[in-house]
């Protein structure tokens, strides 16, 4: 992590700037918790903040862009609960039934407070990189022709950007991922390509992110899948906290 005071991050220095381009990823270890105007004076240093449109985000948001993470509810197989429950979040690209142009770029968390025992969780990261190195090329093709089906103008699982691999995915866990693929392979041989790329999510390197007050994470969008441990079923009134912001 990289030291730095709550006064000194805006504008953010030189070294967090060329530490992002270089690694796609940036943690700071900040002096105390950032306030929402900082915070969002933070974020606007590397893109526009999208607002947040889900009618249930809404209520943990401030000014309509910065989401509260709060550990409000326990395990739940609710999709729109999951941000603001202790139920693990399964590996994923932001926005990755969205279109292109809606697509976060840089996704922003900082902490307000761990949470307890009952409530902690790891934000956890995996490379797009170390994902695409595990697939092999009939695999890779596929991938880049198949999309999640009716949906306007997503782009396909995988793309490639400057010569960098970079999907849109989510791990669905057990729910059905309904896909449009342009060629002629089998649904079988779809159904397996998907198969290979969770596989590769799952058994890359990865690494977590223990939370603790200040502490700031900045993820590219593009080089990195993320997602979340879990915490108890049933969690204490001590809930986990954080902000985020999405950054075109």
């Amino acid at each position: 992590p990289i030291a730095i005071s709550a006064e000194s991050i805006v504008p953010p220095p030189a070294e967090i700037i060329a530490s992002l381009k270089r690694h796609g990823i940036v943690l700071l270890r900040v002096d105390r918790p950032i306030g929402d105007e900082s915070f969002i004076a933070f974020g606007r240093s590397f893109g526009m903040p999208i607002p947040e449109r889900d009618p249930l985000a809404r209520q943990f948001t401030t000014h309509g862009i910065l989401l509260n993470l709060v550990s409000a509810h326990g395990h739940t197989n609710k999709p729109e609960l999951q941000p603001f429950a202790t139920t693990e979040l399964t590996l994923h690209s932001e926005g990755s039934g969205r279109p292109l142009g809606e697509q976060p770029r840089y996704i922003v968390l900082t902490c307000c407070d761990p949470g307890d025992a009952t409530t902690q969780a790891q934000t956890i990261l995996a490379s797009m990189e170390g994902v695409a190195a595990r697939l092999d090329l009939k695999t890779s093709a596929l991938l880049s022709n198949l999309r999640y089906q009716n949906r306007t103008a997503v782009p396909a699982i995988l793309r490639s950007r400057n010569g960098q691999a970079v999907f849109s995915f989510r791990d669905f866990k057990g729910a059905a991922l309904n896909w449009a693929y342009s060629g002629d392979a089998t649904i079988g041989a779809v159904n397996r390509a998907i198969l290979s790329l969770l596989a590769a999510m799952y058994e890359s390197e990865s690494f977590g992110v223990e939370w603790a007050e200040g502490l700031t994470l900045i993820i590219d969008n593009t080089r990195f899948f993320h997602g979340r441990t879990a915490g108890a079923a049933v969690p204490s009134a001590h809930q986990r906290h954080l902000k985020r912001l999405r950054l075109a």
